[in-house]
């Protein structure tokens, strides 16, 4: 499964390479990255970490499946 995250943030456009950007974008997207966890034994968080998404939302993804 995939899905855009913060596009209130980024209008779609990316987060530039910043991974503070990245977490943000997760974290105005924790309803729906939330929804979509919630009812699963375990996840597998695949993610390009030479950039920005990747790497900045990762963890925030990791955090709300770890709850």
């Amino acid at each position: 499964m995939s899905m855009c995250i913060g596009t209130d943030l980024t209008a779609g456009m990316g987060v530039g390479g910043d991974p503070e950007l990245g977490a943000r974008a997760a974290e105005e997207s924790r309803d729906t990255l939330e929804q979509s966890v919630r009812d699963t034994d375990m996840i597998f968080i695949a993610a390009g970490l030479g950039g920005g998404t990747g790497t900045g939302a990762a963890p925030v993804i990791a955090n709300i499946e770890k709850r």
